[in-house]
């Protein structure tokens, strides 16, 4: 048994005469009971998928019938007495009713198929998928605020036994880093390296396949947003120890080059008929090129020239913006 089942446990192995553990992740029972006696079909699409047609995922239904359902992504449902490979999405031929309803994981559901209409009866409730995620955040948050509680005692002790307080000790550092930024970027990669692992199989958490915008869409801009605000102050501290200007473009197009290059490798290694050109990081390489190699010559040249930055104090609140207004 994993961990996944401890957490969203199914109940019993069996229910009703199912076998509740032939059930993967995101799926659930769907029992069809057709009392009709004309010839019908269900046929389903995604909700995501704009104009895409239904398909006829479970062919004729018969009387009574037991199928599995995915419940990632949301489904729209509709009952026909037309057999076809395909329906229209906006179709209504032969349709004799919708089922619109959000399915649960390892759910047991039930269909009811009349002359009049159809309906959806709830047999078995499905589990809370998110109860994983919330777990897991529990634990480590108090596994932080434990590792919190020992560093602070540790350096109330430490400090005690030199005689040292803690405004000392913060003022021997030498150098000061921008700790939201380092924040940020550290909950990217996690993101990140969460995305490229499955996301523990939540949907939410996947790229949007047709339409929308998922978490994994985000990781990206992220890190596109990350490189526009370092590169600013990158350029700022080359600039105020006086690297020449053929050293320092000659710096930036070496690691765009370098950056590309390593794209290539991950992409697609020794297998050169699955080589993507154009990657994430050939992306980034070339951004970073274009944008530090222009916001370089734009801004030394702004250093060259007379600084009005200083000028009243409603100019220095907005130095950092106009430091850099020949690239805006």
């Amino acid at each position: 048994m994993t961990i996944h089942s401890l957490i969203e446990n199914y109940g019993n192995a069996t229910f009703m005469g199912l076998d509740m553990t032939m059930l993967e992740r995101d799926e659930a029972y769907l029992i069809i009971t057709n009392s009709r006696s004309r010839e019908t079909h269900l046929y389903s699409k995604y909700k995501d998928c704009v104009n895409c047609p239904f398909l006829n995922e479970y062919g004729y239904l018969g009387s009574n019938r037991t199928v599995k359902i995915s419940t990632g992504y949301e489904k729209f449902y509709k009952v026909t007495t037309e057999m076809m490979d395909m329906l229209p999405w906006n179709s209504s031929e032969g349709v004799f009713c919708e089922v619109d309803r959000k399915f649960g994981e390892f759910g047991v559901y039930k269909l009811a198929i009349t002359d009049k209409d159809c309906s959806v009866e709830v047999l078995k409730e499905p589990v809370n998928i998110y109860l994983p995620i919330l777990t897991v955040f529990i634990i480590f948050s108090v596994l932080f605020i434990l590792l919190q509680l020992c560093k602070y005692f540790t350096r109330k002790v430490r400090n005690r036994k030199n005689g040292t307080s803690s405004s000392e000790n913060s003022t021997a550092t030498k150098k000061e880093r921008v700790k939201s930024l380092d924040t940020f970027r550290g909950i990217t990669i996690a993101l990140m390296i969460f995305v490229n692992y499955g996301g523990g199989d939540y949907k939410f958490i996947e790229h949007a396949v047709w339409n929308g915008l998922h978490i994994a869409d985000l990781v990206f801009p992220w890190f596109l947003w990350i490189m526009g605000v370092c590169i600013p102050m990158s350029i700022r501290s080359t600039i105020k120890s006086n690297t020449p200007t053929s050293k320092a473009l000659l710096r930036i197009t070496r690691r765009s080059i370098i950056l590309f290059l390593i794209g290539l490798f991950l992409g697609a290694g020794t297998h050169l008929q699955t080589m993507r050109i154009f990657g994430v990081l050939q992306r980034f390489s070339i951004s970073y090129f274009v944008v530090a190699s222009t916001c370089f010559v734009s801004m030394k040249y702004l250093e060259n020239s007379s600084d009005d930055t200083k000028a009243s104090n409603n100019k220095r609140m907005f130095a950092d913006i106009l430091r850099i207004k020949v690239p805006w």
